[in-house]
Formats: structure tokens, sequence, C-alpha cells
């Protein structure tokens, strides 16, 4: 059995970005001689990383490319999961560092008794003139697991890296990549055996397919401070 099945595609300018990201992990669990299913390229395919999760059910899952709110994409622009293979997350952990996936696929995989979904519920944004930054802070939360941290210390000390890194950026005058850094930190999430996800209500829904989610958690914070008035 193997420890890791991971997919990491190169499809376009922005996965040229995250598929070196993700190698240094690969190089790294190489490193810890961890028994890992790499799919660069070409090979990360929904085919091949269905046979890869079958055969390893406990193998923690790393992905690092495109999503949407309801699937992770692979090299040829198609779901390698989606909601009509989730259950294929039941029973371990899933990392990944993908669009959008924790709204949807990450809730379900969830309820769906997955061990661990760590993702993002907006889109994940980087800049150029950051790349070494945002490649640290990306992979900050995946490392902090040989450490023996729990979930919820992995998500709050890698929000702290990034309000740190944030920082940095601001003082250096790279406001633009300040801002998605920030964006990033606000759209972590990690749905584990502590609290479930949120539900959300009619009108929030409607104000996250609107505006976003970043701008409905504002919203959540005034009214939450106005309760306490």
């Amino acid at each position: 059995m193997l420890n890791y099945i991971i997919d990491r595609p190169l499809m376009d300018e922005a996965t040229q970005y995250t598929f070196q990201w993700c190698k240094e992990i690969v190089d790294f669990l190489n490193n810890q001689g961890e028994s890992i299913l790499d799919l660069p390229n070409n090979n990360a395919v929904r085919e091949n990383v269905e046979k890869g999760l079958k055969e390893n059910p406990s193998a923690l899952y790393i992905h690092y490319g495109h999503g949407d709110q309801d699937r992770l994409v692979g090299d040829d622009a198609l779901p390698v999961v989606d909601l009509n293979n989730v259950d294929l997350l039941s029973g371990r952990e899933v990392y990944t560092m993908a669009c959008l996936s924790a709204r949807v696929l990450g809730v379900t995989a969830y309820n769906k008794k997955c061990v661990a979904f760590w993702g993002y519920v907006e889109v994940v944004s980087f800049t150029t003139d950051a790349l070494e930054e945002f490649k640290e802070a990306l992979n900050y939360g995946f490392y902090l697991r040989f450490k023996g941290k729990g979930f919820k210390e992995r998500v709050d000390e890698t929000k702290a890296k990034m309000q740190e890194i944030t920082n940095k950026l601001i003082a250096d005058g790279k406001f633009m990549a300040a801002s998605c850094m920030d964006s990033n930190m606000n759209a972590l999430v990690c749905y584990d055996g502590g609290a479930p996800p949120p539900e959300a209500c009619p009108v929030s829904r409607v104000i996250a397919r609107l505006f976003g989610y970043r701008v409905l958690t504002t919203l959540r914070k005034i009214r939450d401070r106005l309760s306490l008035l």
C-alpha cells in the first residue's frame, strides 16, 4: 500500500508554477522514504487518479492544480475527482491547492467520512513577483503534519504564516501580492473531525454566489460585532 497519491497537472501558465510547488513536496516525501504515487503532467487524469485511490484506500491524496466548487481538474481539463467519485475520498486525508473546491466538494467529502479536507472556498491567487513566498505559504500546512500538529493547529499556524508574509509583502511594496496572499489566507479551510462545515442559509448562498465568500465572511463578522452591542 502507498502512503500518498499525488496528481499535479501541467496544462497552462498557472499550473507551470503549481506543478513545481508540488514537486517540492514530492521531493520531500521521497527524501523521507515515503511510498508515493506521483502523477505529473498528462498522467494526472481521472483514470489514473481513481485507480490509485481505489488501490490505496488510506493513502493521503494531494492535488495541485485547477479546481471548481464541485471538482478537482486534471491535465485534460476534465475532473479527476468530482461528486460522482467523491466516495473515493472517504477514510483519507485530502490536501488540495485548488480554487473553490472546498465549497461543495470539500463539504461533500466531509459528509462522506473523509478524515480531513484541506482546501479553499475562494479562488487561489498569486503573483509572479512573489513566487517563493506563495510556494512557502501554500505548502506550509502540509509540512506541519510532520511536526505532529493537529488539523486546527495546522490551519491556525498556516494562516499566521500567511499573515506574516502578507505584512512583509506590504513592507516590500508588493501590494497586489499582499492582497492575493490575504485572500488566500481568508479562503483556507480544513474540514476534519472537529466542528462540521457551516451550513449556508439561502441568503448566504446568494451573497456568496453574487459577491464571493470573502464578502460573506466580512458581513458575518460585522453581524457578530453588532450582536455584541
